[in-house]
């Protein structure tokens, strides 16, 4: 995959051998490209953000923090 996330959306067309798939992650931007069954390309549809996020850096908490019986319910949501 062109970067670290997830796949947003999808979709094809019955008599067309391309797909298109809409990925971001978190410190990418939704990017629209098209995966034609041998590479994966960006369409260019998409504009990219302004935004500079390549010092910013996702990182998956570990310990109590992480555990879900530890986690507080938002105000006004019973546990």
């Amino acid at each position: 995959m062109p970067a670290d996330g997830a796949i947003l959306e999808w979709t094809t067309h019955p008599t067309r051998p391309e797909a298109l798939l809409l990925m971001a992650g978190w410190t990418d931007a939704p990017r629209l490209y098209c995966y034609d069954g041998h590479s994966l390309q960006d369409t260019g549809l998409t504009p990219r953000s302004p935004v500079d996020f390549d010092e910013v850096h996702a990182r998956a908490r570990a310990g109590r923090d992480a555990d879900p019986a530890h986690r507080h319910p938002p105000q006004g949501i019973p546990a």
